[in-house]
Parts: structure tokens; C-alpha cells; sequence
């Protein structure tokens, strides 16, 4: 099974995926290793190296057949994988579904919610360990990916689940094996 979780930049859905992961033996797929990656210097004067995220349809394009190309390997080696990004745009969503059937026998997609409060604090997090250089820098991407989204279609193998807590994992979780049996 590959479980495939989109959502707004602060939704949560990096921690859940990583949660899920680590709890029921996925193997948690990095899509940064996909991203042509860039230097900087973080606070301390420290060279960092970090995932250039696409900025266009294209781009994104790219990366998600570069990703692809992994499936078959992938679907061998970990047949119960777990990828997060935002997911946001239907062409590249549709285009990662629809390789993941081809070698994956189930194919769940959630897109993930989370409130004002919990979305601040993920990006307080995010700021504190350098993912995105400030909340507002992150809350003005989390509006830019709010307007580029492009609805996706509840089907019994994809369905949105909003972040309520700390037992959010194990509540999606509960959810993802409902939509797996159907």
C-alpha cells in the first residue's frame, strides 16, 4: 500500500506522515531527494544545503516523474510506503495516483486540514528548525498554495481528515485502514 498525504504548507502533514511511518513499519518516502538542491547560510554562519521546492506546474511535473521513477523499485523493496507533499495541483496529484495504481496494490490519498492554531504552530516549528525563514514568509506560501488549489474528487480511497490533537495519528490511521478494506 502506498498512502500518499497532501495538505497546505503547516497542516501537519509532515509529522503525521513521519508518525505513521515510525508506528506502523512504513517506509517514508523523502520527495526532497527529488528537489534540485540549493546552499545557504543558516543563523550560526553554518552552510546548509536544502530542497529548492517547484514553482511551477512544470517544475513540479518533473520532480513528481522523477519520483515515479522510483516505483517500481520502491513498491519491490518497501510495498508499504508513505510520501507527503502539498499536493496541491491536479495534473502532477493525478499523475502520481494514477503511476502509484500501476505498482501499488492499494492507493489511499488524504489531504490533510488543520485549524488556525495548529497551522501556526507548525510553522513556529518549521521557522525553528530552518525550513522556512519566517511564520510570515510561510503563512504568505500557505496563501499562494490556497489559491493555486485544485479540488480533488472524496472517493472511498481518498478523503480529507482534519489534525484535532495529539491522537491524530492514530485517528487517521484508524481511517486509512477503513478506506484500504473498502
Amino acid at each position: 500500500m502506498i498512502i500518499l498525504l497532501g495538505g497546505f504548507l503547516g497542516s501537519g502533514r509532515g509529522r503525521l506522515a513521519r508518525a505513521l511511518s515510525k508506528r506502523h513499519g512504513f517506509h517514508y518516502y523523502d520527495m526532497n531527494q527529488k528537489k534540485p538542491q540549493y546552499g545557504f547560510f543558516d543563523k550560526k554562519g553554518r552552510l546548509k544545503e536544502k530542497a529548492q521546492r517547484p514553482k511551477s506546474d512544470a517544475a513540479r511535473m518533473r520532480m513528481y516523474k522523477n519520483v515515479t521513477a522510483d516505483f517500481p523499485r520502491l513498491s519491490k523493496m518497501y510495498p508499504d510506503t508513505i510520501i507527503q507533499a502539498s499536493f496541491h495541483r491536479k495534473q502532477s496529484r493525478e499523475y502520481l495516483l494514477e503511476e502509484a495504481r500501476r505498482y501499488f496494490d492499494k492507493v489511499i490519498f488524504v489531504w490533510i486540514e488543520s485549524d488556525g492554531k495548529h497551522a501556526e504552530k507548525n510553522l513556529l516549528r518549521m521557522e525553528k528548525r530552518a525550513k522556512i525563514r519566517s511564520i510570515e514568509q510561510g503563512k504568505r506560501r500557505m496563501k499562494g498554495m490556497r489559491k493555486a488549489f485544485e479540488a480533488f474528487q472524496d472517493t472511498p480511497h481518498s478523503f480529507s481528515f482534519v489534525v484535532s490533537g495529539p491522537k491524530s495519528a492514530e485517528h487517521l490511521w484508524d481511517r486509512i485502514r477503513s478506506a484500504s478494506c473498502s
